[in-house]
């Protein structure tokens, strides 16, 4: 009686297990992914961040993709952490993909081909988020935007390669790097140097906002988007670019708010500008 006994609570045991084992488990699936990959263009390992929209588990569709480039002394890590990207984005059908950029100032360096920054972002790092995510093609899915350093780098790639961006943006950019900025900022003097060579180098007019601008066809241009605090040191550069801009018949919109180059003011323009990418025009 007892060996029967046993042998059914033994039963019951195991048929306990397996129901509990079938139940979904109730943690919540991250939207933010790590992602590391070899560049061809810079000849190491890069890493980067992404956030894919809620529904991306749940289907099968395609998604277009906010290229979002961070600042000089930055990372990939600095979107997620020091503002509440993650939170304004839950609703949004967007893929945020965030590279490593090192204080390349997003540029091929000046006699140095460890570190063509430039080709890295648009030859490797688009390559890789779009073959192993299910990226919609084509350049009306595709923006780019950054802070600072950033919105540097994406103003300069979206000129360069019109064909492949609907809307380049920028948050406080610093726009000068190959100009004034050195004098006006002695602390970013030398990596200057290092990117961009001496003040006459073919390398300093090739990644000169202005004159890319100049000889760029405003026709096919990407839309830009351009804002910056009323108390930023680089107000007056994004003065003087958006001059340009309207001067060459771009398609633009120029913000200026209250605010200082500090997270506080980008975790505020950021929210603004997922609200506005995906609201109809």
């Amino acid at each position: 009686m007892r060996h029967h006994y046993m042998k059914q609570l033994a039963v019951a045991v195991m048929l306990c297990a397996c129901s509990l084992a079938q139940v979904p488990s109730s943690q919540p699936v991250t939207r933010l992914r790590e992602g590391e990959f070899f560049s061809l263009s810079l000849q190491r390992q890069m890493q980067y961040r992404v956030l894919v929209p809620t529904s991306y588990e749940t289907g099968d569709r395609s998604y277009p993709v906010l290229y979002l480039l961070h600042g000089l002394f930055g990372s990939y890590e600095d979107w997620t952490k020091r503002t509440k990207l993650e939170q304004y984005s839950a609703g949004i059908a967007y893929i945020i993909a965030m590279p490593d950029a090192d204080n390349s100032w997003y540029s091929n360096w000046y006699k140095d081909p460890q570190n063509k920054f430039g080709d890295y972002l648009v030859q490797d790092f688009l390559p890789e988020i779009e073959k192993h995510y299910r990226v919609a093609p084509g350049r009306e899915n595709r923006i780019i935007a950054g802070l600072s350093m950033g919105g540097y780098g994406a103003l300069k790639i979206g000129l360069q390669h019109p064909d492949m961006f609907r809307i380049a943006a920028s948050f406080s950019g610093a726009l000068n790097p190959t100009t004034e900025m050195a004098a006006q900022h002695p602390d970013f003097a030398s990596q200057l140097t290092k990117v961009y060579g001496p003040p006459d180098s073919p390398t300093r007019s090739e990644n000169d906002l202005l004159k890319i601008a100049s000889s760029a066809d405003s026709r096919s241009a990407p839309y830009f988007y351009l804002d910056c605090g009323t108390d930023d040191p680089f107000l007056a550069t994004n003065r003087h670019f958006t001059s340009a801009l309207r001067a060459h018949k771009f398609a633009y919109e120029y913000h200026e708010l209250p605010g200082n180059h500090n997270w506080t003011y980008w975790n505020s323009r950021i929210r603004y500008f997922l609200d506005e990418i995906v609201r109809p025009k």
